[in-house]
């Protein structure tokens, strides 16, 4: 048998409105280079948004096309592939039919991602394909990225994660929602643009953008509005004139206005002009054309938010992120620190909007990281349980922004509400409820947010509840007064050595009250020892 390419991958990801598959090779420096990039037409957002479900026409041309995509895996022996489905699917009602019926028909098994996962893949080749992407991060950067269905954001300020959102804003979306507003006004582009900025007010993004130097816009819309505004350039170039763009909706405007004063019959896209003809002139595809003016209008409401002077553009896709995931999977690196600094500034942001007392919550993660690290033996978890105790400990008390009354079931809420980049939906369930079960309440099967976990995530909870149980309560005053924490495993009990030059008794109340909870979920007992710092 013919031994399979280890080093050649690709990427499907089915869209709104194309069904795309990128196939790349895996260089010896890990990095990635294009073999072939494929694109079909494909409306399934049109479904979608207008019915809710996806019509199993459509999914028989999905079908089609994923076989013929089967027939370049084999031409190219690829052995390493990811098939992905983003808004159409995940949103459509009957996406668990859809995905069998592809399932029994192709042989494909399709991986439908959370959006914080889509979110993190997006990411993922930010990193892996924009050039001088440490440096543009502590210049402060505004990440946009809009597709048919949402658009995502990220802002960087001094090599810092300030915030990573995603918004229900795409150009097919506010297309579809919004077309029957189209026949009442020949100023359907001010619709647009009102309820762009309705949904963008919500999220004062504004007033993280001081000091942000670098617009960088991602995304196949992009590159269609790129290929306009820099037609006349003698070579490709990577960025846009925030001018040039501006003149770009200008135009676009000006001439949607006069299109949609005419009859009714006259069907004629105003974007097919001669004047600006994007399909024959600009090669742009003619199914992306009811998109442009959309897409438009959503990068210039996230542009009039900058101060920037120009659109940078990587040029880079959904795509790229799966293939850089996968890259990254078969060659794990230190990068992986990099993203989990990335999602914990993610969280640190949530924790200030929730206005989360800072010491208190970066004092109970010191301490419980370190119970963590020092009973590997003992709990059997792994690193990424690790980072899930740690986004709890930094949430635990953001109820307390909402009522001070019962406040850990209003963290409860508020994670599960929170879209973490990086983070699943079931982990954020079990984040969710190590946060809930953080002070007096300990876990119970009658409990409905407790029982809907499966076995292993019951047991993950069970075992990161009790360490941050004790983490918590070693600084009940909240005043820190704990300086030092030393962990010691003997025989059949463990010893928590505590250092403080203050009287830690309101702290030792609490450590007692909430060891209980940790012998009955490890059998060992856990023993407060209090240890004088020495006063020179």
């Amino acid at each position: 048998m013919k031994k399979k390419n280890s080093e050649i991958i690709a990427a499907i990801d089915i869209g709104l409105h194309s069904l795309k598959m990128k196939i790349a090779r895996i260089k010896n420096d890990h990095s990635i280079k294009t073999i072939e990039d494929l694109r079909y037409p494909i409306p399934l957002g049109i479904d979608t948004f207008t019915k809710g479900n996806i019509s199993y026409d459509s999914v028989r041309e999905v079908c089609r096309i994923l076989k013929g995509y089967h027939l370049k895996l084999k031409e190219y022996d690829v052995e390493h592939y990811r098939i992905i489905g983003t808004n159409a699917i995940r949103e459509a009602k009957n996406r668990d039919f859809i995905i069998n019926h592809i399932k029994m028909i192709t042989g494909f098994d399709i991986e439908i991602l959370d959006i914080s996962m889509a979110r993190f893949l997006t990411y993922k080749a930010v990193r892996g394909n924009l050039e001088h992407f440490t440096r543009i991060r502590k210049e402060g950067a505004f990440l946009v990225g809009v597709s048919a269905g949402s658009s995502e954001v990220s802002v960087y300020k001094a090599d810092h994660l300030q915030c990573s959102l995603s918004i229900r804003i795409g150009s097919l979306r506010i297309r579809e929602m919004l077309s029957d507003l189209q026949k009442k006004t020949i100023e359907f582009y001010k619709i647009l643009e009102e309820y762009v900025e309705s949904i963008l007010e919500a999220f004062h993004l504004s007033q993280r953008l001081d000091k942000v130097n670098h617009f960088i816009a991602i995304g196949g819309e992009i590159a269609n509005i790129s290929r306009v505004c820099n037609f006349n350039q003698p070579k490709r170039l990577n960025k846009i004139k925030r001018n040039d763009f501006i003149n770009l909706y200008k135009e676009l405007v000006s001439r949607s206005t006069d299109y949609f004063s005419l009859p009714v019959e006259n069907d004629k896209h105003f974007l097919n002009t001669p004047e600006i003809d994007l399909v024959k002139k600009y090669r742009i595809p003619q199914d992306m054309i009811d998109l442009f003016l959309p897409s438009v209008i959503i990068y210039k409401k996230f542009l009039e938010l900058s101060q920037a002077k120009c659109i940078e553009l990587p040029l880079i896709s959904f795509r790229d992120g799966i293939l850089q995931d996968i890259m990254e999977r078969k060659f794990p690196s230190s990068g992986d620190n990099y993203y989990t600094k990335d999602i914990i500034d993610s969280v640190r942001y949530l924790a200030e909007r929730y206005s989360c007392d800072t010491k208190h919550y970066e004092d109970v993660t010191r301490k419980v990281l370190k119970l963590f690290d020092s009973l590997k033996k003992l709990h059997c978890l792994k690193r990424r349980e690790r980072l899930l105790l740690e986004i709890a400990s930094i949430l635990h008390d953001c109820g307390n922004y909402i009522s001070l009354t019962d406040h850990y079931k209003n963290s409860y809420q508020i994670v599960m509400s929170s879209s973490l980049i990086g983070i699943t939906s079931r982990e954020l369930h079990i984040i969710a409820n190590v946060a809930y079960y953080h002070s007096h309440v300990e876990p119970s099967e009658h409990d409905r947010n407790f029982h809907q976990l499966e076995y292993g995530e019951r047991l993950i909870v069970s075992k990161l509840v009790s360490l941050l149980k004790i983490a918590n309560a070693l600084d009940k005053s909240h005043l820190q007064k704990i300086n030092d924490l030393e962990i010691k495993s003997i025989d059949h009990y463990i010893d928590c050595y505590i250092k403080s030059d203050k009287n830690p008794y309101l702290e030792e109340w609490a450590f007692h009250s909430r060891a209980g909870y940790f012998q009955k979920v490890f059998g060992i007992p856990v023993q407060f020892k209090l240890k004088r710092n020495k006063r020179p």
